[in-house]
Order: C-alpha cells, then structure tokens, then sequence
C-alpha cells in the first residue's frame, strides 16, 4: 500500500441509498437522451450510446464513493428537476 492510503473500506449503503442512486442515474440517461438534436456533432445511434456509457459509470463510481453520492444531492446545481 502506498504512503498516505487508507485501509478503510467504503462504508456500506442501505437499500434506500442504492435505490436512490439508481434513481438519479436513470432519470440523468432520460434527460441525457431528450437532449440529442440534429445538430449534435454525434449521430442519434452514437448518443444513445454515450449516454448510456456514462450513466452506467456514473452508477458505479457513485455506488462505490457513497459519500459522493450524498455531495451530488447537496450540489443544487446537480439537483433532480
């Protein structure tokens, strides 16, 4: 282990926690998706693609980082509509 790691492990979310993350993330792919136009630089098929990609990473590093999940609902910027 490398100098100033920690051995702490992620503490453990409760059901409620993960529901709600998945939550965020399928409502961020919808808004994701909705945004595609014409006038993108990246076709429909190629969008719908990111869009999924990045939802299902931002699944995972917010499952794995709980405490960032709680950051991404105190920023009002990153707030659900």
């Amino acid at each position: 282990m490398a100098a100033g790691q920690s051995q702490e492990r992620p503490r453990e979310q409760s059901a409620a926690e993960i529901a709600d993350v998945k939550q965020r993330v399928a409502d961020w792919l919808k808004t994701c998706l909705t945004d595609w136009d014409r006038e993108t630089h990246m076709t429909k098929r190629e969008w719908d693609r990111t869009c999924k990609r990045v939802a299902a990473e931002r699944e995972r590093f917010l499952l794995a980082n709980p405490d960032m999940a709680k950051a991404d609902e105190s920023d009002p910027r990153l707030r659900r509509r």
